[in-house]
């Protein structure tokens, strides 16, 4: 038997705090990769309101880890507009 599921859009709320502090274990050099990943995708959940942390997914761009690198290029297009600053560097 096949069930339809439909699909749903949850906006996800987060508080400032929140947002600082994932923005925090991206840009410290002493956060393990599985944290920084994990704040990606906390912020890949926030979508548009992730906005302010698109200057340390930038900077997450050049990460010597690649999948830290495919990280932070999801999470800029799940920020979508508001990320295009981070354009410049996604062309390299």
């Amino acid at each position: 038997m096949l069930l339809a599921v439909p699909s749903v859009c949850l906006a996800v709320r987060v508080s400032a705090e929140d947002l600082s502090a994932l923005v925090r274990v991206l840009e410290d050099p002493q956060s393990k990769a599985n944290a920084k990943g994990d704040a990606c995708v906390r912020l890949m959940d926030m979508g548009p309101a992730a906005a302010p942390a698109v200057p340390a997914l930038i900077k997450l761009l050049s990460d010597p880890e690649q999948l830290l690198r495919d990280y932070a290029v999801t999470t800029l297009t799940k920020i979508g507009p508001a990320a295009k600053r981070a354009l410049p560097k996604l062309r390299r």
